[in-house]
C-alpha cells in the first residue's frame, strides 16, 4: 500500500493463470489460517486495477500496476503506507533488501498462510542478464527499469508476484520501510535461482501522474505517523552522508 486507496503490484496480476482478475485486497493479516489478527485486519473491493500502457502479457517488460481500494483504509501499526525509494542505488543496499508474501517456502510446498519475509541480495544486472535462461518475452534482455537478486539458499516464489522488496532505514526511534521493487518474475525457487524485479525508482513519475504521494524520502519518513517505535538493541547503525537517516545492518549471531 502506498497511499490511502491505492496498492502498487504488478501487472501480470492482473488475472491469474485461469484469467479470473482479483477482486479483494486484504490488508493487516498476516495470518490467514487463523483468526488470531482478525481485529487488525481491513478488507477492500477493487475499484480499478491500471496496469501499465506499455505492459504486454507476452513479453516481461513495464510490470508494474496501480490497484484503486473501494475506500480509503484507516492507518494504523498493523496498516501503514509504504515510503517509495525514488533513487537508483540499490546495490549500496545490497544486503538489506527483503522480500515479503504469502508465496511458496519451498517450489512444491503450496501458498504460505502465514506472511514471510527474506533477506536477499542485489544481483549486477550483466551478471544475471548472462544467466537467465532464454526466453521470447524477455527478447530485450534485462532493461534499466528491471533489477536482479541472487541469495543462497533464498529467493521469492511462486505466490510472491507483486509483492514487495524493501529497504529498512532507521529515523531516530523508528524504522522506515522503503518500496524498491516489485516481484516481477524468476528462475525457480532453489539454491541459486534468481529474481528478477521492477525497479520503482523508474516508475515515480507514472506513480505520481496517478497517485498524489509523496516521493521525498524524509517528507515521507516524518509524515508517516502510523509507524511503532521500534527498539535498535539488536541492530548496528551506520550513519549514510551526514543525513538524518541510517542504514540498518543486523547482526548475525
Amino acid at each position: 500500500m502506498i497511499a490511502a486507496k491505492y496498492v502498487l503490484t504488478a501487472a501480470h496480476c492482473k488475472v491469474d493463470d485461469e484469467k479470473i482478475p482479483p477482486d479483494t485486497v486484504r490488508l493487516g493479516d498476516t495470518n490467514l489460517a487463523t483468526t488470531e489478527d482478525d481485529e487488525t485486519a481491513q478488507q477492500f473491493k477493487i475499484v480499478s486495477f491500471t496496469v501499465h500502457e506499455k505492459f504486454k502479457k507476452n513479453r516481461k517488460y513495464y510490470d508494474i500496476a496501480l490497484i484503486e481500494l473501494d475506500r480509503e483504509a484507516k492507518f494504523n501499526t498493523a496498516v501503514c503506507p509504504i515510503c517509495l525509494w525514488p533513487h537508483d542505488n540499490i546495490h549500496e543496499y545490497s544486503s538489506s533488501l527483503r522480500a515479503i508474501g504469502f508465496g511458496f517456502t519451498t517450489y512444491t510446498s503450496g501458498m504460505s498462510p502465514t506472511l514471510q519475509k527474506v533477506s536477499l541480495n542485489y544481483y549486477d544486472s550483466d551478471s544475471c542478464n548472462n544467466e537467465l535462461p532464454k526466453d521470447a518475452r524477455l527478447r530485450y534482455g534485462l532493461t534499466s527499469d528491471q533489477f536482479c537478486t541472487k541469495t543462497p539458499h533464498k529467493d521469492a516464489c511462486l505466490g510472491d508476484s507483486g509483492g514487495p522488496l524493501q529497504i529498512d532505514l532507521s529515523d531516530v526511534t523508528r524504522t522506515i520501510p522503503y518500496l524498491t521493487g516489485v516481484v516481477s518474475f524468476g528462475t525457480g525457487c532453489w539454491d541459486g535461482s534468481m529474481g528478477v524485479y521492477t525497479k520503482v525508482a523508474s516508475y515515480i513519475n507514472w506513480i505520481r501522474e496517478r497517485v498524489n504521494v509523496t516521493v521525498d524520502p524524509i517528507e515521507c519518513a516524518r509524515n508517516t505517523e502510523c509507524l511503532a517505535v521500534r527498539s535498535f538493541s539488536d541492530s548496528r547503525l551506520s550513519p549514510q552522508n551526514n543525513s538524518p537517516f541510517f542504514k540498518v545492518e543486523y547482526q548475525r549471531f
